[in-house]
């Protein structure tokens, strides 16, 4: 190399110029044993590198912040989701339990006939309600059977007479023989016109509808049928609270046209 001061030519290794007796580590650029300007550019590329590892680790620290946000964020979204799924399903649930379970009908296999009714119907004491307080029983040849169902909005009930073994004694020359269904039809119309409140709909030949108050003082809608086959009278009464006659009057209609006395 030469010297930076008098141009001379340098041994390398030695720490003076032979000619001006200058340090070498006193000329300008002396210190950097490879020449001035790759001493310059390699701190300058050693900087370089420095700031880019840096902007490196802040850019990844940044990356793993946006991760954790992202992850964060996916979760509340995935509760959303479930929250909604769960509401979805709660409506579904309501809906079916409310507007389609109550009016979901099966036939029911009873005393001698069947009759197509709300799958929810339980046996229970409707029979009294309807007809008053009648039991089953059978004496003399004479048979009663009293039954009654009922859901939290519809009640059914039935008492079938049967006197199939029954030795009938003429009285004025009536006998239950002689007796029609529109005859027996007629004695319980009579006996609902005793009821408070009662109010006549319409009626057929075998068929009542009408209103009236129960005991427990509740206004009912009420379908009474009357039908005969052989030797047994089939007195058939649906209905419903006055409050659901826009839901169930019609229903209980259809209903009650299912009869079928085996």
């Amino acid at each position: 190399m030469n010297c930076s001061i008098c141009g001379a030519q340098m041994e390398r290794g030695k720490d003076f110029c032979p000619n001006c007796g200058t340090k070498i580590a006193e000329m300008p650029g002396g210190g950097k044993r490879s020449g001035s300007t790759f001493g310059i550019h390699n701190e300058k590329m050693q900087a370089s590198q420095y700031q880019n590892e840096l902007n490196f680790t802040k850019d990844y620290n940044n990356l793993g912040i946006n991760r954790k946000s992202d992850s964060g964020s996916g979760s509340k979204v995935g509760a959303v989701i479930f929250i909604i799924i769960l509401l979805i399903g709660a409506g579904v649930f309501a809906f079916y339990w409310f507007m389609i379970r109550p009016y979901q009908t099966k036939v029911f296999e009873l005393d001698g006939f069947s009759i197509e009714m709300p799958k929810t119907m339980e046996t229970a004491s409707a029979a009294d309600e309807v007809f008053g307080s009648v039991n089953s029983f059978s004496q003399d040849g004479l048979k009663i059977i009293a039954d009654g169902y009922e859901n939290s909005d519809v009640v059914f009930a039935y008492i079938i007479i049967d006197y199939t073994d029954y030795q009938e004694i003429a009285t004025g020359g009536l006998t239950l023989d002689s007796t029609s269904a529109e005859t027996y039809l007629s004695a319980c119309e009579t006996m609902m016109k005793s009821r408070s409140d009662y109010k006549f709909i319409s009626s057929g030949s075998d068929n009542l509808k009408c209103q009236y108050r129960t005991a427990d003082d509740d206004l009912m809608y009420m379908n009474l049928t009357v039908k005969k086959k052989d030797k047994a009278f089939y007195l058939l009464a649906m209905g419903c609270r006055e409050d659901d006659m826009s839901k169930y009057q019609s229903k209980i209609d259809k209903w009650m046209k299912t009869v079928s006395i085996s």
